[in-house]
C-alpha cells in the first residue's frame, strides 16, 4: 500500500510512472550469503582507547543507564516525601 502511494505521488510530481532502474540488484540468494572475507577481519580499534566500537558502545550504554538512574533518584529526592 505504501509503495503504491509513493508511486502515485511520484507520478503526479514528475509526469511519468516508469521508475525502472538500470542497476542490477543482487538476487535474494546472493544477498543471504555471508562474505567470509568481511567477517574474518577484526573490528578496528581506536587509537586512544584501544577498544573496538562494540566494546565502547556497551560501556557507553552502561554509563548512560547509570546516569539515568541517578537523575531519577535526584529528581525523586528533590520532590521530597
Amino acid at each position: 500500500m505504501v509503495e503504491s502511494r509513493i508511486q502515485r505521488y511520484l507520478k503526479r510530481q514528475c509526469g511519468h510512472g516508469n521508475f525502472a532502474t538500470e542497476f542490477e540488484f543482487p538476487s535474494p540468494r546472493e544477498m543471504s550469503q555471508v562474505d567470509s572475507a568481511a567477517g574474518a577481519k577484526a573490528p578496528p580499534k581506536g587509537t586512544l582507547t584501544q577498544k573496538d566500537f562494540n566494546s565502547l558502545r556497551e560501556e557507553y550504554l552502561d554509563r548512560m543507564t547509570e546516569l539515568l538512574v541517578l537523575r531519577r533518584t535526584v529528581a525523586d529526592q528533590k520532590k521530597g516525601p
